[in-house]
């Protein structure tokens, strides 16, 4: 069976590829592999669904790590407004939460999956789940997809490819990294792949006792072989096997076995907080340090264990404290050390980095550079962005984009 257009993969970026086709008059088959639509979708936002985020555009820049060059022309053809909008336009009431992330009011992701599908196939899009792709042969322009469902073979034909796989991330959900071989078969180079959105495991295990104890606006530096590799500042929460937070989810992408991570708890320059303790401790004279120290607003088992690895009394009176013993605490709060044991794999991590190579694909229509009419679209690229609803819209913008792209090539065949 012929279809100008052919999704593989029904997560947002496949799903609102096929709307924006199927509304424009574009004949359109999404194959899904798994029987559950939208398996990934369903989990995001612990089953939530922040799909975007309300702050303003240009906002978006430092949230795609280093490569928001590539999605920026898409992000402004298709705005988080817009995906606002298009969700309303589906009767789905929305509810903006803390950092401006955006939810549906009913904080249930089934509502935004729903609105996908159903404005798909209201558009005539054909949607087959439970399909497995046998072979993909591209001949004279021409792609012809074989698949097996419930041991049938059948086969069907486009002009118009596009993968929307997503990554390697979640696999019990059912990405299994299929996008990458088809970018391989074509000629596609794959950047690594690696954790995104996770948590680190720390050596430190003195730190496993304050599991869920927060610090909010965090300074962190990563770390390599005594160089700088990056900084982000957002909030930070300890667990039982190391850390996470933001600032931790946001930075994974680039934190590495055996770095080490040093965190600002103060927002603070060394050089400030050290003076400031110089005039407090003589001030306070007669407390002790630990009682000293909650005026920071710490915890008081962090406390604890920063005085035990300075080796510091708890009980120790302020005006006992020397200048070594000031400056000890004064740099532990500034650059707090923890060294990576491990970064959370891809099994647990939200999202991958990683991916196709964006060298080799068109950001202003999202087709490869090496095969026409063979587009990527969404997670199965390499880019990935910070927690807080920027990685479905980069997913719906890309998907937009491209479908506007093969809607024109259409139009112009049709003349």
């Amino acid at each position: 069976m012929f279809y100008k257009a052919i999704v593989i993969g029904a997560g947002p970026a496949g799903l609102f590829a096929a709307y924006n086709l199927s509304e424009n008059g574009v004949s359109t088959l999404v194959i899904e592999k798994n029987k559950q639509l939208g398996r990934k979708l369903l989990v995001s936002g612990n089953g939530q669904c922040n799909f975007t985020n309300a702050s303003k555009l240009e906002t978006f820049t430092n949230k795609y790590g280093d490569n928001f060059s590539f999605i920026k022309h898409a992000l402004n053809t298709f705005t988080n407004k817009d995906s606002m909008n298009f969700f309303n336009s589906c009767g789905i009431e929305l509810e903006i939460a803390n950092s401006n992330k955006v939810f549906p009011k009913s904080r249930n992701s089934e509502d935004i999956l729903g609105a996908l599908v159903k404005s798909s196939k209201l558009n005539g899009t054909q949607i087959k789940a439970g399909i497995i792709i046998d072979k993909i042969i591209e001949y004279d322009g021409i792609f012809q997809i074989s698949t097996i469902e419930s041991g049938e073979n059948e086969s069907f034909t486009t002009e118009n490819l596009i993968i929307a796989t997503g990554g390697s991330s979640y696999s019990h959900l059912g990405t299994d990294g299929f996008g990458y071989e088809v970018a391989k078969q074509f000629g596609h180079k794959i950047m690594p792949i690696r954790s995104s959105l996770t948590n680190i495991i720390a050596n430190e295990d003195i730190y496993f006792s304050l599991s869920g104890v927060s610090f909010k606006n965090v300074e962190l530096i990563i770390w390599r072989n005594g160089k700088k590799i990056k900084e982000k500042t957002d909030d930070l929460i300890f667990t039982h096997t190391g850390i996470s937070g933001p600032v931790i989810l946001n930075s994974s992408r680039w934190i590495q076995e055996n770095d080490l991570l040093t965190f600002n708890l103060i927002n603070k320059p060394y050089e400030i907080l050290q003076k400031e303790l110089e005039i407090g401790l003589n001030k306070y004279g007669k407390e002790q340090i630990g009682t000293y120290l909650k005026r920071f607003e710490f915890p008081k088992s962090f406390i604890g264990i920063l005085l035990s690895i300075l080796d510091i009394a708890p009980d120790l009176k302020c005006a006992n404290i020397s200048k070594q013993e000031r400056k000890q605490i004064a740099m532990y709060i500034t650059k707090m050390p923890i060294t990576v044991k491990k970064v959370g794999d891809l099994k647990n991590a939200m999202v991958t980095a990683g991916g196709v190579s964006l060298k080799e694909v068109n950001p202003t229509t999202f087709e490869s550079r090496k095969q026409k009419g063979l587009y990527f679209v969404g997670e199965v690229l390499d880019i990935d962005a910070d927690t807080g609803g920027y990685n479905i819209q980069a997913a719906m913008s890309m998907g937009c984009v491209c479908a506007n792209n093969i809607v024109r090539k259409e139009k112009l065949n049709v003349h």
